[in-house]
């Protein structure tokens, strides 16, 4: 068996894409309110050997904001592919009786950007528990912090990055308005090209109106380790890009330059804990988008197989209100499949999540985004607007990871992701 998640590759997914870093499985215990799916709205489904499902048993969902375990805007649930209908939580738990084979969907609030409706469409076999995160407003900055940066050369600069907030120094200062709070931080030197130099800071706690803690590459921090990363199966045409990012338990992440075919990671000395490496290999060309992905503590020479390319079309299916039926490339088969649907950052967008056991044995199939009017709660604000040129994306995914929704917090060492995506653009 392998992993079940939605993964967006591209600068112009990325762009779209909103979902939590954090998202993981989990089981659930306390009070909820179950309920049998039955009427309401309608879609959601796939043309085709549709999937048998797993057995008939009740789905647990948990949504936060934040660090805040909370109701979300809009949630609702579907059975095979039957009428969806609206679900009631309690304090951010929910639960509903299927089948075996369901859909769940909800709705997210973003800061500076209008809400994203996520789409999940798996089977009891899958998962029967889940835990999603929507983006929470940033705490406000209430501390200025300032102070000398040493070491470093007229070419090289300083990526800060503490907390949730980042900044460069550049020549010998730097100031940056952080949150109060104990943040975990890592400080980079760069000369855009490599970052050849790391401080990490633990536990650092932030307080007051202003504070002062200076830096010298020079008496503190590691160099970094430049590793190798081989890529097989590229065609004809097709550019590399790579990139690896140190992620401290449980923040931040940082990106760590590199040139050519390597990547920059930290020593091991730098590391504790669930630290690690998440490494992703992009490669564009005239054949779409295709990606692998890992984490490693301590990276070595790394070699990877990248998918095949991936082709898929969208059109639109129905007008009021706005669906897109979307085909999925029938000589390629994965364990999962997404989509990315958009028309702008302050507009709304939609994004499925599709476990190969909903879709069936069939290779190539068709998938409807769902029709959620008519529910109750539902915003026809949250609908995709006539006229707008809209974004689509199309991907395939294959796991080393055992069935699950996401990545849980520890970030399992060595599990591999490979996707390839095929995207386009539809008017209404």
């Amino acid at each position: 068996m392998h992993g079940f998640r939605f993964i967006f590759v591209s600068a112009a997914v990325l762009a779209l894409a909103a979902c939590d870093d954090d998202t993981e499985t989990t089981t659930v215990s306390g009070p909820s309110t179950s309920t049998a799916v039955g009427a309401g709205g309608s879609g959601g489904s796939a043309g085709g050997s549709a999937g048998a499902g797993g057995a008939g048993g009740t789905v647990t969902f948990e949504s936060y904001i934040g660090t805040t375990q909370t109701n979300l805007l809009f949630v609702a649930a579907q059975d095979g592919d039957g009428p969806w209908q609206k679900l009631t939580g309690e304090a951010g738990l929910y639960t509903f009786t299927t089948s075996g084979r369901f859909g769940l969907a909800y709705v997210c609030e973003e800061p500076n950007a209008a809400p994203f409706t996520q789409v999940i469409q798996a089977t009891t076999d899958d998962f029967t528990s889940v835990k999603r995160t929507c983006p929470g407003a940033p705490p406000a900055p209430t501390t200025m912090l300032s102070g000398t940066i040493a070491g470093l050369s007229s070419t090289q600069t300083a990526a800060i990055l503490i907390g949730p907030v980042n900044a460069n120094g550049n020549g010998s200062s730097y100031q940056i308005s952080l949150p109060a709070g104990t943040w975990n931080g890592i400080i980079a030197r760069t000369d855009g090209t490599t970052a050849d130099r790391l401080i990490v800071l633990r536990d650092f706690v932030v307080a007051g109106a202003a504070m002062t803690r200076n830096f010298d590459f020079q008496s503190e921090g590691s160099d970094t380790l430049i590793r190798n990363v081989t890529i097989n199966n590229m065609q004809m045409g097709d550019t590399l890009i790579l990139n690896s990012f140190l992620q401290l338990d449980p923040s931040p992440s940082h990106l760590l330059d590199a040139p050519g075919n390597t990547i920059a990671v930290a020593p091991p000395s730098l590391l504790m804990g669930n630290d690690t490496h998440l490494i992703n290999a992009f490669i564009t060309g005239p054949n779409g988008l295709r990606s692998v992905s890992t984490y490693a503590k301590a990276p070595q020479d790394m070699q990877f197989t990248i998918l095949d390319p991936f082709t898929a079309s969208c059109s639109v299916a129905s007008q009021s209100p706005i669906t897109l039926q979307c085909g999925f490339d029938p000589t390629t088969r994965g364990d999962s499949y997404g989509m990315a649907i958009g028309q702008g950052g302050v507009l709304p967008r939609v994004f499925v999540a599709l476990s190969a056991g909903w879709t069936g044995s069939a290779a190539g199939f068709t998938y409807t985004t769902p029709d959620l009017t008519g529910l109750e709660g539902w915003n026809t604000n949250w609908e995709f607007q006539t006229g707008l040129l809209t974004s689509w994306f199309v991907s395939v995914g294959e796991s080393t990871l055992p069935i699950d929704f996401d990545l849980p917090a520890s970030k399992p060492e060595g599990v591999v992701n490979r996707t390839a995506l095929a995207g386009g653009d539809v008017t209404p």
